[in-house]
Parts: structure tokens; C-alpha cells; sequence
């Protein structure tokens, strides 16, 4: 098998102390054997793969060569060691009793909590799990972290010694994690874990979006699950101020948190252990403030304009106001005790390397320098002024300043070279070198200054941005799982010039962190974001705290067991963990065990167990047991807890109701009734729901998996008269190359298919009626008529130098695209529509210089995707032209096939095109095909149709070139439906049984074996009347019916009672009212078939009518719920008419297709 177990946790059951005193409901005390131990079977996992068991994956796990495992069980309890330390720790007791509370959420045993107590772990029993807080020296001498823990998992019970709190509840952790990923048998053996990197975040950009206090609580509960510790919350942007402001409201955005909802945050993060960081950007990114008071914007060399980007750091005023907004949400994130940093961020203020700031601002602050600092300053020593000055105000209000590279140091080794000193000690969020800007201070000049303390913020590892592009909401590159899982190390700064700077194990790099920026609010909602980013940050997780966790495992393993773990408790919507209760003192502490079995004592449930102190009242109730139902007398029991351990047992039966599935199958649609496209798997169904109808133990999961399975699989099949619709919904027109009326038209294929899902039966002016609708959607849409392609292209542009430029027939604009030429990357122009084309014109700018392209192919693509290169471009001129043979082309595309450090620029392409024009004769075809009237044709001609109409339409929304194929096949097909003649059926035998038949008096029977006559003869003349029945109905009807008559049961009148003194058998041995019949003969004991003798049954299969079982094969309905022996009763009781009733089964399947 593999090394992870990845089937459900088998239902288990170990239960602790005697049952000699057990308090057993409704029957005796079964013998269940005292589970003196936890130890479960034997683990199958080196030390290598027992490490990979975790996410995230552990620093040492050391296994037990002897390969025993322990388990979880219902007597388990978590006993903190009772240290006055410890007992006196209260913040210890409120991570038991969470990560305890997470246990029952996840049902690790039961959805019960375990019980908690203060103890001495000499006392522990083997069921338990010890938590003790020890210095981190007695953990590890390869780690000072304060999150370092050691588990010892072994025969005696389960040890654990942390560093802190959060390391003990990091370790309770991994225990929940293996309890999942082993099926509860974790490996015995020693686990020691710490993480490699201080700090692992997750930035929220808050302040462009609008993000809910409930989406933060969630993601709180699984950054905590994952082990992450540190949540940032950029809520101040250009876009948006997004937390209530008591400093000046004018500043807070339409949506925005209360500061009510911000603490209650903060103290989620609190109880689990997150770190929260509020994120204040300055001088750059306040548009959002500066719209309130645009007289703070920095202040031009005119006198007069206010930059509406960037806060005037030369205006006391301005300074002292945002410092009051700093100080507001200072003193707010620290009530919640949650939160030792804040982010000031410093950066992109404005471009100091083009205008407007060279041109009007640069000077002004320049003059401040010299004005302030000295002749020799310049303007970048104004600006690391204010970063210092801001740093020092919020570590003098409490918070530690961290601040992103890109504002320190611009122009290092430069006519610019700054000379005031950055603090050192500020943390340095190291995003990007942007390397268009190289006067941008690379990591290596930062250490060289003396900066101590930095974040790897690699933005090519963990950007995810909300773009305005054909990405949405993504991170910078497709794979950046893979990314994150592979490749990513601590030392990995952005840029190669960065990478290998600082070693991974460097100290000076405190931590990493993924980032959501919501460039764009409006492209995705808050749900989407969080999905986004699951899986990357599952990577990120395990990665940040153990850099070496991929070393055992691959990202499928990885993926795999991270799919296992699934989501954080309480992780739906507006869930709360249940409350697990209060930890006592060990000694005063009684206990009550609850078990559910079977009649045989085997558990039907795991048992449940319940804490409370010696002398209290208990009262412990049965459980819902799915597939059983409670047979013990009372459903409650209670009792005193003491200091002897008490057990309640219920017990249950086995109660199988299979009358869904039964009905299911008594109406199964028929294979030659469907479309064969739709039917395989509703058939594959079909068969395991009848193997399982007539498995007699089946249990009810049986019975419900097989009844979903056949009810899902049903949903997708589609009648053969419904051929029509189902070709027209299952290939759409694309939507793309509309520019309206698809709405209209998408409505109209929703209601199709509503009306022929499921094996939905319309009438023949239904399916008309929405046939119709869906011709006239289509009609309604428009093209576009417009020959202009849409651009997508690897890199974005520069600034407003969009992709729009180069289709405006303007060579004085052009489009600037903001990284380097590399082989490989693409710029796609896409038409709406297929287009007949000639030649292909590329211009660049004549200022290009150094960007222009250095080698690039110009290709072309039609319907079938596949490109074609029509020329290829060099450095040798500006302008190019690629003539080509006419063709119909869908898109085209400029292909870079050379490497260079430039960026690169187009001014204008053009393409000699014009619209196709529309051929519709497949169209025509199609529609030729969906009105032919299919009334009494048969199947095998009508699948044939079926399944070239579906080819056919297939091609044509496609957009195909070559049609010949199929519409040969569809011209075929519907010569094939035109031309069908009905085979002639002969009902000669029917009509003379069903004549026969109808000759008979009903007050000749008895009315139990008339029923199903009547019934047999009433479907036989309905065949009679039916004009499309086929000659296999007509033969069943048949055999039905000559099979219920055979079955009738001549009907006698009661014998009067004797007169008084009467002889009741003057004749010895012979019944007087039945010449021939001996007495003490068993009706049922005559000759089988013979419907005049009375008592005779006439089945064939059955066991009679005396108290058999009445049991038949081909039975298909009225199988009773096992458990239920009236309705055994009343079946043998009806035995003699059971064969009629089988009989017609093929009456009562017949096909619904006329």
C-alpha cells in the first residue's frame, strides 16, 4: 500500500475499566474486552515518511524500530502537568481547551471533547496526552525558538514539552494532523519541530477591498492550522481607508471594518496565536487621504500644485496630521494584544527617475535638505528623514517599523549617494529590485549598510494580484505552487542579482510571506481570493517552517496529504468550536463511559466519555446510529459520578430500508430509450444498485451510496426524443464574438436543459416550444462586425503606454512593455471573429534605440489553433511587412526569439483582412435534422441520428473548416430516420389470451389472487391499444397474464357449522366436502399449475402459502426493511399470487418512448 493511508478512519471502539458495574440499558452487559492500552495495530512508515505525516512537515521523527502505533480513544484525556507554573498559566489552559475543541469539530474520536485535567504525568494512563511547558534547551539544542516543541508518543501515553503556549498548542496540532493522515494509529516514536524562519506572513491588502471581518476570522483559524503566525493588514491604499477613523472620518472609505469588528479580530488571532500587523503606507499610496485634504500632497516647485499621490514631507502640518492617524490605530491594534508591529511602508512615493517628479518636485525637496540637514544633503536624505523620524514615533508608541526596500537608498553609488543613515535596526520587506529603475538599492548595498533585519517578499513567489487582465486574480506566474514547493528558498530574494546574498540560514532573515493586492477590488469577491491562495500557502506554510520538507516527499505526496487534512475546524461561515469544558484537578474527576453495540456487543458507534466531579449528576443519552435503530428500553440513563469509572451501553439493531432504491429501480429508463452518450455510466449504475436491491445483509450505506449513485448517474441521461435540444445545449455557440443578445440565449439552453434532464420527458410541443426559443435566442445575437483583435501579451506596459497604442493607427503612440526581451515571451492579437488574411505589418518607434527588438517570428493561427510562421523580424530595420498566401486566420502573434536586457516598444500593427463570409449549410443541415418528426421510429435509427447531429453541431460552433465527414454522416442518418419502416408485430396470441381472459367472473376467485389478474389483463390490453409496442412487450404481456390466470384461486363458500350431535366425518378418511381428499392433506401439496384445486398457488419459485417465505427470483419491489417481520408475514401470506406479479415486471418497465 502507499505510505499514507488515505481511506476513512474505520469506526472503532476502545473501551477502558470493568464492566462488571456497567449500567446496561435494555439487555445484559455484552463482554467487550478492557482496553488496558491505546497501542493500535503496527505502523508502516520509516522515520523519513512518518516526518511527511504533518503539514507543516516536522524537523525530526524519530520512529519506534518495534512499529508499534497508539491511538486516540474515547477515555483519552489531556492532562496539563500539574506545576504551579502550569496550573497558574492560563493562556496553557486556553490552548488545550481550543486545539481540544478542534479535535471534536474534527471528530479525531467522536465529536465529544476529551476530558481535561491538571495532573501528575506518573498518573497518566496509557490513553493519555501529557502538555507540559519546559525551557526550549530541554527540547533541542538546534533551535532557540520559542515555538520548538518535543512529542513522545509511545505504549505509555503521549508526552508533550514545549517552549511556550503556542508551541504547545502547535504541538497538539500535529497530534490532530496524524491522527488524520494514519487513520488514528500514530507511529511511537519521538517528533521534534521547530520552524526555520521566525515569522511567516500573510498580507492582506485591505484598503483597495473591502474585506470582511468574517473572511479575516476564517483565514485566522487556518494560518493558525498551518502553523503561519503572523497576519498583516494593509487597510489604508490608494483606492480605499477601510477601518472606522475617529481622527477624521472624511478619510474612511463607503465599506470599512468598525473598530468593534477590528478587536474582535484581533482577539481571534489573539486565541490562536497570529501576530497582527497594522499596514499604514507613507508618503506614497494615500490617494485615499489626500482626497480628503489634497492640500497635504507634496507641494510642486510652483508654489501652487499638490502631487495627489504622495504626502508633503516637507510640511510640518501634513507630517503632524498623518502621525496622528498612525497614533489612532497604534493604540487600537494594541488593545488587542495581538500585535507587536507596524508597517509604514516608505515606498513608491513617486518615479525618481522621469517626470513629474524630476521636473517639479525633486528641487523642493532638495531645497528642504539644504535648508534642514546641510549643503551637502540631498533630496533622498529628506525623504530617509522621514522615514526615520516615523520609525522612531511608532517604536515610541510601542510597534517595531518595517518599511519595503524600494525606499531606501535610491541612487546608491550614485552622483545621489544619500548620507543619512537608515536605521538599521527598521525591518526591511524586500518585494522587488525593479529592475527598470536601476539606481533602485539591490539587497547586497542594503546589507553593505548596515541594515539587520529583513523579510524575503519575493514578489515572484507570493504576489497575488487582482489584475485587469486575462490572469484575473493570480499569482505572478502559473505554477507558482510548484514555485513555492520546489524552488523556493529563504535566501531566494526577487531578482538574480539578489539570490545567495544573505545564506538561507542567515539570522538576518527573519521571515517570508505570501501578499493578496487588490490591484483591481471588482475582479474577484473575497471567496475567490481565499481559494486562490489555498494551496500556495498550504506550500508556503510547510516550506517557511521547515525549509528542507521537500527533501521526502514529492508535491503530489505533499497535495495529496494536505487534502486529507482538509480546512481548519470551524471553518465554514460564521461556525463556532463547541465548548470542550472546563479542566479540573485529576483527583476530582469521575468518569462515564458510553458505549453502543449490537445485539452481540459489537460497536455500531465509537463510545463517547464524559467528565464531571465526584458526587455531581450525569444523565447520558442513545445517539442517532445511522443504518441501526435502538432496541434497548430506555434512551437515557443516569447516575452520580464517582470515583470508580462508570459505563452505559446501548443497544441497537441492524435496519436496512431499501423501498428508495427498490422504487429507482422498478422506474429505470432503459438503455435503448436514451441517448448512448448520456446512459454509460446511469447503466454502470444500473447494475451495482441491482446487485446491491438484492444483497439480503446489505447495509443501509449500502443501500443510500447505491440509490445516489444511480440518482446522480440518472440526472445526466437523456431520452432519445430529446436528441434535438441535447445536441444544441451540449455544443453551445461560444460567447466570444458577441456583443449581445448571449443572455437571452443562454437562457433559453438553461431552460432546455431543465426540460430534458434527469431522462425528463417532455411532449412533443414542449420540446417544439423550446426548440424554438432557442432558434429565436439566436437569432437575436449580434456580432461584432469590427476586424480590431484583442491584445494579450506575456508582459504589461509601462506606464500609459498601453496595448491599445499600437492599434490606433497612430506611429506617434506606441506601447512600452515593462520587462526585458526573452525568448519565449508573446504578444497574441485575437480576432472576434475568424478572418480572411493577406499580409501583416509591424512598426516601432524611430526613438526605439536600444529596445527594439533584437528577433522575434510572426505567426498566424486558424480555428485549429496551430500557429504558422509567415516571417521573422530582426534589428536590421524598424518596419516590417509579411505577405501571405490568403487564409482564414483567428489570431496572430509576435514571438520573441532573442534575449536582451532592453525593454521593448511598438508603435503600430496593422493587417490586411476582411470578415469571412458565413456559410450555412451545415447550419442549415443541422436545423433539417432536428425537425424530423421521430414518432414510431426506431431506436437503433434514432441513436444513429443522435450521434451525427452531435459530430455536426460539434463542427459547426467550433468553427470547422472541413465538414465533408460529418455531413455526410448526417445526411445518411437522416435518409436512414425518413426511410425507417416499423417492423410488424404480432399481437394474435395477446388478443385471444386477453378474450380468454375476459370471459372470467371475478366472484369466481378469490380476491387475493384476482388482483393481480386484473392487473395483469389491464396492462395486457393496453399493449393491445399501444401502436408502437414492440413484439418482446407484447410477448410479456403475455406471459404476464397467462401466469396470473394460471395463479387464480377458485373461491369457496364457508363450511356451516354441524347441527348438534352431527357426526362431522361419518366416513372415516374422508373429507365430506371434497370428494377425493383425504383428510390431513396439504392443499399445498397437490400438482403445481393446476388453478381449479383449491390452495394450489400456481408460482414457480415461490414457497407457497403456509407460512413460507415467500421469497421468488425475479422479485423487483416489496422487499421489507430488514428488522421488520410483519411485513415477512404479510409477504408469505400473499406467496400464491407473487409469480403474476413477477411476471409483468416487463409491463411495468416498459419503454416510455411511443
Amino acid at each position: 500500500m502507499s505510505k499514507f493511508g488515505w481511506s476513512r478512519r474505520a469506526t472503532h471502539v476502545l473501551v477502558a475499566g470493568a464492566l462488571a458495574g456497567a449500567a446496561v440499558l435494555g439487555v445484559s452487559a455484552p463482554a467487550i474486552a478492557n482496553a488496558a492500552t491505546p497501542v493500535a495495530a503496527q505502523a508502516q512508515y520509516t522515520s523519513q515518511e512518518a516526518r511527511t505525516l504533518v503539514n507543516p512537515v516536522v524537523q525530526s521523527y524519530e520512529v519506534d524500530p518495534a512499529g508499534e502505533a497508539w491511538s486516540f480513544s474515547a477515555s483519552t484525556r489531556l492532562m496539563i502537568e500539574a506545576s504551579d507554573a502550569n496550573v497558574a498559566n492560563e493562556r496553557l489552559a486556553e490552548v488545550v481547551k481550543l486545539v481540544n475543541a478542534e479535535f471534536a469539530d474534527k471528530n479525531i474520536v467522536s465529536s465529544t471533547p476529551f476530558g481535561m485535567v491538571y495532573g501528575l504525568s506518573e498518573d497518566a494512563a496509557p490513553a493519555d496526552v501529557t502538555v507540559d511547558i519546559v525551557p526550549v534547551a530541554e527540547i533541542t539544542d538546534q533551535s532557540e525558538s520559542g515555538e520548538a516543541y518535543k512529542i513522545e508518543i509511545s505504549a505509555d501515553g503521549v508526552h508533550v514539552y514545549a517552549a511556550s503556549e503556542n508551541a504547545a498548542m502547535y504541538a497538539l496540532r500535529t497530534l490532530e494532523c496524524l491522527a488524520q493522515t494514519t487513520e488514528n494509529a500514530l507511529p511511537c516514536g519521538t517528533i521534534v519541530d521547530w520552524p526555520d524562519l521566525e515569522e511567516r506572513r500573510l498580507f492582506v491588502d485591505c484598503g483597495r477591498k473591502y474585506i470582511s471581518k468574517d473572511w479575516f476570522i476564517r483565514q485566522i483559524h487556518e494560518m493558525s492550522y498551518m502553523k503561519l503566525n503572523t497576519l498583516d493588514m494593509h487597510f489604508s491604499e490608494n483606492l480605499g481607508f477601510r477601518i472606522e477613523c475617529d481622527t477624521d472620518p472624511a478619510i474612511v472609505s463607503d465599506e470599512y471594518l468598525t473598530k468593534e469588528e477590528v478587536l474582535e479580530i484581533l482577539e481571534e488571532a489573539r486565541l490562536y496565536g497570529i501576530n497582527v500587523i497594522p499596514s499604514i503606507d507613507s508618503p506614497g499610496h494615500v490617494d485615499q487621504i489626500l482626497r480628503a485634504h489634497p492640500e497635504y500632497g507634496q507641494i510642486a516647485n510652483d508654489g501652487v500644485t499638490h502631487y495627489a499621490s504622495g504626502l508633503d514631507v516637507t510640511n510640518e502640518e501634513a507630517v503632524a496630521y498623518m502621525y496622528s492617524i498612525y497614533k489612532e490605530y497604534i493604540d487600537l491594534f494594541k488593545q488587542g494584544g495581538a500585535t507587536t508591529d507596524i508597517s509604514i511602508g516608505c515606498d513608491e512615493y513617486m518615479e525618481f527617475d522621469r517626470p513629474p517628479f524630476t521636473t517639479m518636485y525633486q528641487s523642493v525637496l532638495t531645497d528642504w535638505a539644504h535648508e534642514n540637514l546641510g549643503p551637502n544633503y540631498n533630496w533622498t536624505d529628506t525623504l530617509a528623514t522621514y522615514i526615520n523620524n516615523l520609525a522612531k514615533y511608532c517604536r515610541e508608541n510601542g510597534l517595531e517599523p518595517r518599511v519595503f526596500n524600494d525606499g531606501l537608498y535610491y541612487g546608491e553609488g550614485s552622483s545621489v549617494e544619500q548620507k543619512v543613515e537608515i536605521d538599521p535596526t527598521i525591518g526591511v520587506d524586500f518585494w522587488s529590485q525593479m529592475s527598470w529603475n536601476r539606481s533602485i538599492a539591490n539587497l547586497q548595498k542594503l546589507v553593505d549598510r548596515g541594515m539587520q533585519v529583513f523579510y524575503n517578499f519575493n514578489a515572484n513567489y507570493g504576489y497575488f494580484v487582482l489584475r485587469n487582465d486575462s490572469r484575473g486574480a493570480s499569482f505572478d506566474y502559473d505554477n507558482n505552487l510548484e514555485m513555492w514547493f520546489n524552488d523556493w528558498t529563504p535566501g531566494t530574494f526577487q531578482d538574480a542579482q539578489n539570490i545567495g546574498v544573505l545564506a538561507d540560514d542567515d539570522p538576518r532573515i527573519k521571515g517570508t510571506a505570501i501578499a493578496i493586492w487588490c490591484d483591481y477590488p471588482d475582479v474577484a469577491t473575497e471567496d475567490k481570493i481565499m481559494e486562490g491562495i489555498a494551496d500556495s500557502l498550504r506550500a508556503m506554510a510547510t516550506r517557511s517552517w521547515n525549509v528542507d520538507s521537500n527533501k521526502d516527499m514529492t508535491l503530489d505526496e505533499f497535495m495529496t496529504m494536505t487534502e486529507v487534512l482538509g480546512h481548519a475546524a470551524a471553518w465554514d461561515k460564521g461556525e463556532k468550536l463547541a465548548d470542550p469544558g472546563e479542566i479540573l484537578p485529576a483527583e476530582n474527576v469521575g468518569k462515564v463511559t458510553v458505549n453502543y453495540v449490537d445485539e452481540v456487543g459489537n460497536a455500531v458507534a465509537d463510545s463517547t466519555v464524559s467528565y464531571g466531579v465526584i458526587g455531581d449528576d450525569y444523565e447520558v443519552a442513545a445517539i442517532d446510529v445511522y443504518g441501526y435503530r435502538l432496541v434497548s428500553e430506555d434512551a437515557t440513563a443516569s447516575g452520580t459520578f464517582a470515583k470508580e469509572d462508570a459505563e452505559v451501553t446501548f443497544v441497537y439493531e441492524l435496519y436496512t430500508d431499501k423501498t428508495d432504491l427498490l422504487a429507482a429501480l422498478d422506474g429505470a429508463v432503459a438503455a435503448e430509450d436514451a441517448i448512448d452518450e448520456t446512459y454509460a455510466a446511469y447503466g454502470e449504475a444500473l447494475v451495482a444498485a441491482q446487485a446491491v436491491a438484492e444483497k439480503d445483509d446489505a447495509t443501509q450505506r449500502e443501500v443510500d451510496d447505491a440509490l445516489a449513485a444511480l440518482e446522480g448517474a440518472r440526472a445526466n441521461v437523456v431520452l432519445l426524443d430529446n436528441l434535438a435540444l441535447f445536441a444544441e445545449v451540449t455544443h453551445p455557440l461560444p460567447e466570444s464574438g458577441y456583443v449581445s443578445g448571449y443572455d437571452a440565449y443562454e437562457q433559453a439552453l438553461d431552460a432546455a436543459r431543465e426540460l430534458i434532464a434527469n431522462a425528463g420527458a417532455p411532449t412533443a410541443e414542449e420540446r417544439a416550444a423550446a426548440l424554438a426559443a432557442i432558434r429565436d435566442a439566436k437569432a437575436g445575437l449580434t456580432k461584432q462586425t469590427s476586424t480590431t483583435p484583442t491584445v494579450t501579451a506575456t508582459d504589461k506596459w509601462y506606464d500609459s503606454y498601453s496595448y491599445a497604442n499600437m492599434l490606433d493607427g497612430n506611429s506617434n503612440t506606441k506601447c512600452w512593455f515593462n520587462l526585458n526581451q526573452e525568448v519565449g515571451k508573446e504578444v497574441v492579437f485575437a480576432f472576434p471573429e475568424q478572418v480572411m488574411m493577406s499580409a501583416v505589418s509591424i512598426q516601432q518607434p524611430t526613438d526605439v534605440g536600444a529596445d527594439v527588438i533584437d528577433g522575434a517570428d510572426v505567426q498566424v493561427a486558424g480555428a485549429d489553433g496551430v500557429w504558422v510562421t509567415v516571417g521573422s523580424m530582426d534589428s536590421s530595420k524598424l518596419n516590417w511587412t509579411f505577405e501571405l498566401e490568403e487564409r482564414v486566420v483567428s489570431k496572430v502573434r509576435i514571438l520573441l526569439t532573442e534575449s536582451k536586457d532592453n525593454w521593448y516598444q511598438i508603435s503600430e500593427v496593422t493587417f490586411a483582412a476582411s470578415p469571412m463570409e458565413e456559410d450555412t449549410e451545415l447550419a442549415d443541415l443541422i436545423a433539417k435534422a432536428e425537425d424530423l418528426s421521430l414518432e414510431g421510429k426506431g431506436s437503433d435509427v434514432l441513436k444513429q441520428l443522435a450521434s451525427a447531429l452531435l459530430d455536426a453541431q460539434e463542427a459547426l460552433v467550433s468553427g470547422a473548416t472541413d465538414t465533408t465527414v460529418v455531413t455526410e454522416a448526417l445526411n445518411a442518418a437522416i435518409e436512414a430516420v425518413e426511410s425507417y419502416v416499423p417492423p410488424v408485430v404480432e399481437k394474435g396470441a395477446l388478443q385471444a389470451a386477453v378474450d380468454e381472459a375476459k370471459g372470467l367472473a371475478e366472484k369466481d376467485y378469490t380476491a387475493e389472487s384476482w388482483a393481480p389478474f386484473a392487473t395483469a389483463l389491464a396492462d395486457a390490453e393496453a399493449v393491445l391499444a399501444d401502436g408502437g409496442a414492440t413484439q418482446e412487450e407484447v410477448e410479456g404481456a403475455l406471459a404476464a397474464l397467462t401466469a396470473a390466470q394460471d395463479a387464480l384461486v377458485v373461491y369457496e363458500e364457508p363450511t356451516p357449522d354441524p347441527e348438534p350431535g352431527t357426526d362431522p366425518d361419518p366416513e372415516p378418511g374422508v373429507d365430506p366436502d371434497g370428494p377425493g381428499t383425504e383428510l390431513g392433506t396439504d392443499p399445498g401439496d397437490q400438482e403445481p399449475g393446476d388453478a381449479t384445486k383449491p390452495g394450489t398457488s400456481g408460482s414457480q419459485g415461490g414457497s407457497g402459502t403456509q407460512g413460507g417465505s415467500g421469497s421468488g427470483s425475479g422479485q423487483t419491489s416489496g422487499i421489507p426493511a430488514t428488522g421488520d417481520p410483519s411485513a415477512l408475514l404479510a409477504m408469505a401470506a400473499t406467496g400464491a399470487s407473487a409469480a403474476a406479479v413477477l411476471a409483468g415486471g416487463v409491463i411495468a418497465n416498459r419503454r416510455s418512448r411511443k
